[in-house]
């Protein structure tokens, strides 16, 4: 005990002296908001660490990150993840994991996802770094929503066990937060709120890009359009979406609804469409790289998430200068509101009249309309990336001097 005291105290001088080594591991750069969200930090945060990327998923290992600047490395995760049922894997990842952490002698890791959040967490006092465990959505409705009914109560505790040993964790937004310490058992002085970074000037500058001549066709007239994106999940409840729409178009024919994205949920979607007679006034174009160019040349955004951890497209729409229609969670709230202002609209959850409401007054009421538009923008620098990497900084040099 005396000899790991005795380290850590020389680590701590150490790194007042050189530039901090740090690792961001990742389960995989298919996870997609995650993996954009380290992407973009990565370039703004090597400015001030030596830092790495260690990527846990070799499945994914041909993608190409030559655009950012720094050192790569790769870690081949087990085919099929982490498994209760597969202890033979769990300690091969961990002896692999180790491997790496132990050649880049790193100061400081920060982990997102469950099982890199273990992996970090459970490892550090071995390897003798500062573990920053990472949580992007609301914890308990993930669990609930992604685990089986028997292995719920399991699965929380084990999480309790590894955010507890963490040195510092890290929520996207204040309703995340709240679910760590209230119900998880995080020390309200080593969690912190730091909202996901988005390149403002990245997306307005893309937004500008051309569109098909099909698209055109969609966008060409004096419709009012109306925008959505995400991955169609039952999280997100675009059918909901989808029933306030039709309530819309009874008031406002002129009105159309864009859903950008792919996922279990669209055939769902497609139904819907046909049974609610609304098929020529609904478009669903499926995933699109540069969403935003879409965003540009329509009028409302809107989200009918059940849960959303932070909600990065809806920064990522008033960015494009459009307003925004959301739904009352976490990650929404702390957006389109600060203190006594609000920035955008927000309503009850699984409240389709509240939403029909909205959606018809905003394209009934243009000063309506250009009043959220601009309160948006203006709103959207707030999470700009190189503001956003500040916060990080000042936090990861928070844990490294021990102030936690």
């Amino acid at each position: 005990m005396q000899d790991t005291h005795s380290y850590k105290n020389i680590q701590s001088k150490i790194t007042q002296i050189f530039k901090p080594r740090i690792a961001i591991f990742l389960e995989g750069l298919k996870y997609g908001g995650i993996a954009r969200v380290y992407m973009e930090l990565i370039p703004l945060l090597a400015k001030e660490f030596e830092i790495d990327l260690i990527v846990f998923d070799g499945s994914m290992s041909n993608i190409c990150c030559d655009e950012i600047y720094f050192r790569k490395k790769w870690v081949i995760w087990p085919k099929g993840g982490f498994r209760w049922f597969y202890p033979n894997k769990i300690f091969m990842s961990l002896f692999r994991y180790g491997k790496i952490v132990k050649k880049g002698r790193y100061d400081l890791i920060l982990s997102a996802g469950y099982f890199a959040n273990f992996m970090c967490s459970f490892l550090a006092p071995k390897y003798f770094y500062k573990a920053v465990l990472s949580q992007h959505a609301d914890l308990n409705k993930e669990v609930i929503f992604k685990r089986k009914r028997y292995t719920v109560n399991l699965f929380k505790a084990f999480l309790k066990r590894y955010f507890k040993k963490a040195d510092a964790v890290i929520g996207v937004s204040r309703g995340v937060r709240d679910v760590l310490i209230n119900d998880f058992g995080v020390s309200s002085d080593k969690c912190y709120v730091i909202h996901n970074p988005v390149n403002i000037e990245n997306i307005q500058q893309v937004a500008t890009e051309a569109i098909s001549q099909n698209e055109k066709e969609w966008f060409l007239g004096n419709d009012f359009h109306f925008i959505s994106a995400g991955r169609l999940t039952s999280a997100k409840n675009y059918p909901l979406l989808l029933k306030s729409f039709v309530k819309v178009v009874q008031k406002r024919p002129n009105c159309k609804l864009t859903i950008l994205g792919d996922g279990e949920e669209k055939h769902v979607l497609e139904n819907m469409d046909d049974e609610l007679k609304i098929r020529e006034k609904v478009w669903l174009p499926g995933f699109r790289k540069n969403p935003f160019k879409y965003f540009k040349r329509s009028e409302c955004f809107v989200s009918s998430s059940d849960w959303e951890g932070f909600g990065n497209v809806l920064v990522e729409a008033m960015a494009c200068g459009i307003p925004v229609i959301a739904t009352k969670c976490s990650g929404p709230l702390d957006i389109l509101r600060d203190r006594n202002s609000c920035f955008g609209i927000i309503i009850p959850c699984g409240d389709s009249d509240a939403l029909a409401r909205e959606m018809t007054i905003m394209a009934e009421n243009t000063e309506h309309l250009k009043k959220y538009s601009m309160l948006g923008l203006k709103r959207s620098k707030c999470f700009d990336s190189k503001s956003i990497s500040k916060t990080y900084v000042k936090v990861f040099n928070k844990v490294l001097r021990n102030d936690t």
